[in-house]
Formats: C-alpha cells, structure tokens, sequence
C-alpha cells in the first residue's frame, strides 16, 4: 500500500522529531540575526542579559564571521588598549595564535560532525533496508500485514527523513571545513605578516641602538636593546649590539654590567653554546680577561671589528733614511733644498686619528668628564677634537696601561690623568721619559712627516695625492664639520687622513717664531707643533711640509691627534 503525504504534513512531521535543544538554537540564531540587523542601523552592542542569554549556545549556533565579529565585540567592549607598542604587539599575535587554535579546534569538530552524518546515513541506509525486508515479509504473511506495513511505512519515513538530514548535515559540515582551511591559510598569511612585522621592527630597534651609540648615548641604545630583546627567541644582529655593549663596559671596567649583557647575547645567538650552572657560569668570568676571551669565542669576527672601534689599529712603518722639510728625492740635494737629512727607525702608526669613540673609551674608565663637544655634537667615527696636548698624551699613558705596555714615562707619576699632568709643566720631559720603551706616544714630527711623504719616497704635496679632494677633508670639501675617519683614499702606506679632517698634535715643540729651529723637546719649545690641516682650513694648509703650532692647554674644534709606538 503506497502512502503520499502533502508537504506541509511532511514539514510538520519533520519538524516535530527536531529535538527541543534544536529549537532553542534556532531561536538563538534568529535572536542573533535580529540583534545584529539592530547593530548595524542604531550601533547597539549586547547587553551584558542578552550575552548570557545567547553564551551556552555560542558554540552550537551557525552564525556569519560578521555576527561572530559582533558578539566579540559586544564581549570585548570594556577592554582596554594596551599602552606600549611592544604589548600591543604581543597581544595581537595572541589573537591572531588564539584564532589559529579555535580554527583547529572548529575544523576537528567539523571532522567528527562530518563522520557522525556518514555513520548517521550508513545507519539510515541500514534501517531502510530492514523496512524493505520487513515490507516483502508482510507479503507473504497476509495475517499481519497490516500492522507491520504500518510499522515498516513509519521506519521507512524516519530513515528518509534522517538519511535527508544527513546529508544536509554532511554538505554542511563539508562547507565548515572548506571555510576552516580557508581560515587556516589567512591565520598562516597573518601570522608571516607578523613574523616580518618583528623583524622590521627589530631592525628598526637596532638602527635607533647604532645611532645613539654613533652619539655615545650609550644607556639609550642600551634601553632600546633591551626593549627589542622580547620580541624574538634569537637573533644573531641584535646579539651583536649586546656583545659590543659587553665589550664597552668590560673595557672600562664594570665586569658586572659587562656579564650580564654577555649573558643576554648568549641568549639571543643563534647556535648552541654549552651552559653553565649561576654560580660557576659566573665564577668563571671573575676578571675583565675572562670575559674577553669568552667574548671572541662567540663571535671573533664581530668582536676583531669592535676592537678597531674603540682601539686603534696600527700599522708598521719601514725604517730610513728621507729628506726633512723638503720634497726633494735626492738626499745629496737635501740640505741645498733647506732640508736635513734624517734616520728614521722603524714604529707604528696608527692607520686613523684617534676617533671619539676611542677617546670615549679613556675617559669613561678614568671617571673623567667629556671636554666640550664641537658644534655638531659627539660622532663616534669621527675624529676627536677639543682636546689639548695634555690630555692627549694622558691618553697615550692610559692606552699603555689598559694594553699592558711599558710606555715612555716614569710609572710614579699618573700621567693617564690630564688635570695632573698638567701641573707639571715644568718637568724635566727628557729626563722623566723614555720613548723607546715598548708603548704608545705621539709622534715626533720627523716621524709625521716621514709617514705623510710614504717614507720620504713621495713628491706629492698631500698625502698620497697631487689633489687635495682625494685625500683630505678641507674647507673646500667638509661641510663645515669634521668627517668620519678613513673614508678618503690612504696614502701608499695605508695611512688614512694625514692630510686634512683635524690637525694632529706632535710630540716636538717649537719656538715662538716659525722662523725658528724647530722640532724641540717640550723643555725647549713654547708650542706643540701641529701638522696637517683640517676641515676648516685652506687645502693649502693640509700639505705634507706645512707646519703649524698651539698652546699646549688649548682645545679646537679643529685640532685632534692620532698616536704611534714601538715596534714590539
């Protein structure tokens, strides 16, 4: 016997095996659709009634991302902004993580939604088959037919009805999942977006760092560091502006500072290095040279190019004979051409004036305060200025010490302290110095000139240049300020700036007169001499041969100096 229902009667059938639970969800939808519609004419969130009211059925209700977005907003309505970049930062790669793990966890429920609608339709399918059993067995048995036909019609109907909603069940389920690994690729696209956005930032972190220490603000770029530090797990760049802030402060002398920076660039260096308990790690590292050693073990490279930073780098120089103050070749036409004849032994040469960083340095170890700074402001690669003669030997005696040389001057006297060594002028220099022991001084002028003329072997009236442009910053080239040293071209003996950036104090003295004989000791002379040029004068003034002088008290803008040594 063939039943025919209307749809109506269908509809309502079926809507009658809907459970209650399925009801109140419908109503949460439509109370959600309705309360969103309302947002969007009048900008009305939940209240906090409506929230409760719909919040047990948040996770059960099929709602649009837009209706989604307006509940948590609605949730989130009283929360605060965080207040600095980094937090905020933080809290939106959270978000964007918490995203991640609710699309994970809605696509693992779609999974099981999905295999419960398959095992939902087999189970459908399986009992439709018992009702077509169940229907061919009344056949045969006429007696009972009517109330198994009954039977078998109504199981018949429920297995359609549950096999139609299984595969509503199952096409939407499918459509969960397609929208969930559409959800996963955007959460994988921000979560690189977010990636790179740290790395920028980082990058940022560390210029902002390079240029405070460019400016010897050195707590600055420390703060800085550290406020980048907890945006990454490791990285080698950022590890490398703590090694240098290690070296710095171990270099004059605050170890403990020093160990924690070096800790801190441990933690961020990119490759394993073998770990310590607290109390060995640290008691492994009780002296400066500890430190340093552990230093150059992470990172020798690094490390090679910040000693040039704040040390100088020396370079040897020949020994010979040359023609001094003429550019004549020929010695036989030496002292025809009012030079003199000289011996030079071979020494070192610093490759650049000493610069303010490596000025820094001396002064920050001996607790002494930084002398006025020129118009332009401290910068570390540019050479140092506004320091006397005075303070630049004192920096000469203070290298010997930190370096462990002898030096050229009587160690019961603090020559490393400028305001001391000041208060004796009238020393016998002669007598109280040496300057062939092992260590760094100025240099003679005799021994400017032989490296500023190539050892004598150059006719060229700058160092290393017929043209001023090349080699020497000048009124004509600087801007009116000093420049980064060794940016110019060097001279044959790979000396930078000879010519020109800063005149360079020497060792000699001359008399009042330029008439005068000249180089003397300082107990003969009444002015160091200077030699070189500078960014303010004429390219005139920076030749190899031009010879100037000061009061040995005296700091410009314009003068500085760079240091030589012994051999050993």
């Amino acid at each position: 016997m063939k039943i025919e229902l209307a749809h109506d009667s269908l509809a309502a059938k079926i809507y009658d095996k809907v459970s209650l639970e399925e009801k109140n969800l419908r109503k949460v939808e439509k109370f959600i659709e309705d309360r969103y519609a309302f947002y969007l004419s009048r900008d009305g969130l939940l209240t906090r009634e409506e929230f409760d009211y719909i919040k047990p059925y948040l996770d059960q209700v099929d709602i649009s991302s837009e209706q989604q977005q307006f509940i948590r907003r609605s949730k989130a309505a009283t929360t605060r902004r965080r207040r600095i970049l980094v937090a905020l930062v933080a809290g939106v790669f959270l978000t964007i993580s918490s995203m991640a793990i609710y699309s994970i966890i809605q696509r693992n429920d779609a999974i099981s939604k999905t295999q419960l609608a398959l095992k939902n339709e087999n189970e459908a399918q399986k009992n439709l088959r018992e009702a077509q059993r169940k229907e061919r067995l009344i056949k045969v048995q006429k007696r009972e037919t009517e109330r198994l036909r009954s039977v078998a019609e109504q199981k018949a109907f429920d297995a359609e009805i549950n096999l139609e909603l299984a595969k509503r069940n199952a096409i939407k389920a499918n459509n969960n999942a397609i929208q969930i690994k559409k959800r996963e690729g955007e959460t994988r696209k921000a979560l690189d977006s977010l990636k790179l956005a740290h790395l920028k930032m980082i990058e940022l972190f560390i210029e902002i760092s390079d240029k405070e220490v460019l400016n010897l603000n050195f707590q600055a770029a420390l703060e800085v560091l550290r406020e980048s530090k907890v945006l990454v797990g490791s990285h080698k760049k950022l590890s490398r502006r703590f090694m240098e802030m290690a070296y710095f402060f171990n270099e004059i002398g605050n170890n403990n500072m020093a160990i924690g920076l070096l800790d801190t660039a441990l933690s961020l260096y990119p490759k394993q290095k073998e770990v310590y308990s607290e109390q060995s790690y640290r008691g492994a590292r009780n002296n400066s040279q500890k430190i340093q050693e552990e230093l150059w073990e992470l990172d020798s490279i690094w490390i090679k190019m910040i000693q040039g930073r704040y040390y100088p780098t020396m370079v040897e120089i020949l020994g010979g004979k040359f023609c001094h103050g003429s550019i004549t070749l020929d010695l036989g036409d030496c002292e025809s051409s009012d030079g003199s004849i000289e011996y030079v032994e071979g020494f070192k040469l610093a490759r650049t004036e000493t610069t303010v960083w490596q000025y820094f340095l001396f002064v920050s170890a001996n607790d002494i305060e930084m002398t006025q700074s020129p118009p332009w402001g401290w910068v570390g690669n540019n050479p140092m200025v506004n320091v006397s003669w005075y303070e630049s030997v004192a920096y000469c005696n203070w290298l010997n010490k930190q370096l462990g040389k002898m030096g050229a001057f009587s160690p019961e006297i603090p020559f490393h302290r400028p305001e001391i060594l000041e208060n004796f002028q009238n020393l016998d220099w002669e007598k109280i110095t040496n300057r062939n022991k092992n260590g760094y001084f100025l240099p003679s002028d005799i021994q400017w000139e032989y490296v500023s003329r190539e050892r004598g072997r150059s006719r060229t009236p700058f160092c290393g240049s017929r043209t001023s442009d090349a080699v020497a910053w000048t009124f004509e080239n600087s801007g009116n300020r000093t420049r980064e040293v060794g940016l110019l071209k060097p001279n044959l003996l790979g000396i930078f700036d000879l010519s020109g950036n800063v005149y360079e104090w020497c060792w000699d003295w001359m008399d009042g007169p330029f008439g005068g004989q000249f180089p003397k000791s300082p107990n003969e002379g009444e002015f160091p001499i200077i030699r070189g040029g500078s960014w303010n004068s004429l390219a005139n003034d920076a030749t190899v041969l031009k010879r100037g002088r000061g009061l040995p008290s005296s700091k410009e803008s314009n003068i500085g100096f760079r240091i030589a040594s012994t051999l050993n």
